[in-house]
């Protein structure tokens, strides 16, 4: 019915605080993990009676990630939000000279000295008129493609959209390639109200159901624009890409996709010895990690919970994704300068006092 397995009696029962969000064809209902395989289990004792003539009309609701009728989908709110969007506008675009084509660092300030301090400026000079006016369009446009082909940093993109536009995302796999299936898609945006953080997670019970949760998280993130993720351009989306790919399912195509690795790399490199997610979480901003399963253990849990349904190791999962998109928001604000500008003073790392 629901592509769900017979699980035994003797499986653990999962923890009461996790609660999901049962979406199958009607309106949906907020009901607990346990209690949803005690309905599959009584519908499949239903389904074997023989059926009146007289069955009950069932209205079909559209539900935020649409029908999702296999799989699980996770939701929980956090608040107040603590998302600092940067103070930034198509202003700072118009008044970069460098997205005229030929123009440097040195003749940008070489031009700004002689009172040309805006892309029109350009235009009054023969020499710069038409790759100006290309560059003044683009923004006026709003053309993403050319500015960033003419280098415009992300920072500086997010003058064209609103908070509400932002989705964070983090997905965990059973391997590093893209013939090997994804089990979960994290997903953490603002919520509806704009007044907490809204974290939806679609994970899937089993392989079979890897189809449906790429269908219900694509169709999460087709409302987003913005896609903000952590190594995300060289492994997140070209994972979902090719696994929507092999499921005949459409991949999102975010109008942008900031990837904070790249933020970081520019940041904080020649003050910590790597960048990775954890390293960044302990010394930038003193946050340590307690019961957390490391990321590289991942595929060999969620196959462990394939063999014996304990539940308590799917929790052990979630905890880490849900970590890992909290992290994200971190950094994000953190990392508010344009890429590159070595005038910007940049946050000094988290340093733990030493014991005597």
């Amino acid at each position: 019915m629901l592509g769900a397995q017979d699980y035994g009696a003797e499986e653990q029962r999962p923890s009461q605080k996790y609660m999901f969000f049962w979406r199958s064809g009607g309106e949906a209902k907020r009901v607990s993990l346990w209690d949803r395989l005690e309905g599959i289990r009584q519908q499949r004792v239903r389904e074997a009676r023989p059926q009146s003539d007289h069955r009950a009309e069932v209205k079909n609701t559209s539900s935020d990630a649409g029908d999702f009728c296999c799989g699980m989908e996770l939701q929980f709110l956090l608040g107040p939000p603590d998302l600092q969007w940067p103070a930034i506008s198509t202003d700072s675009l118009l008044h970069n000279l460098q997205l005229v084509r030929g123009v440097g660092p040195v003749y940008a300030r070489l031009l700004s000295s002689v009172g040309k301090n805006s892309i029109a400026d350009l235009i009054e000079i023969p020499r710069w008129q038409d790759k100006a006016a290309l560059a003044l369009a683009a923004v006026e446009q709003g053309d993403l493609r050319t500015l960033r082909l003419l280098g415009a940093s992300d920072y500086e993109l997010l003058a064209y959209f609103a908070p509400q536009d932002l989705a964070f995302i983090d997905i965990e796999t059973i391997g590093l390639w893209m013939n090997q299936p994804l089990f979960l898609v994290g997903i953490l945006t603002l919520a509806p109200d704009g007044d907490r953080l809204w974290i939806r997670q679609f994970w899937a019970r089993n392989l079979a159901e890897e189809a449906e949760v790429l269908r219900a998280a694509t169709s999460t993130l087709s409302r987003y624009p913005v896609m903000v993720s952590f190594n995300g351009k060289r492994f997140d989306l070209p994972f979902i890409e090719g696994r929507c790919l092999e499921n005949g399912l459409v991949p999102p195509t975010p109008r942008l996709h900031i990837d904070l690795l790249y933020w970081a790399r520019r940041s904080y490199r020649p003050f910590l010895p790597d960048c990775r997610l954890q390293t960044l979480e302990r010394s930038v901003w003193g946050q340590v990690r307690e019961s957390d399963i490391p990321g590289e253990l991942i595929p060999q849990a969620y196959f462990q919970f394939l063999r014996t349904r304990d539940y308590s190791i799917i929790e052990t999962i979630l905890e880490h994704n849900q970590r890992d998109l909290i992290s994200l928001v971190e950094l994000f604000n953190r990392l508010g300068p344009a890429e590159g500008d070595e005038s910007v003073r940049r946050p000094e790392p988290h340093c733990p006092s030493k014991q005597a």
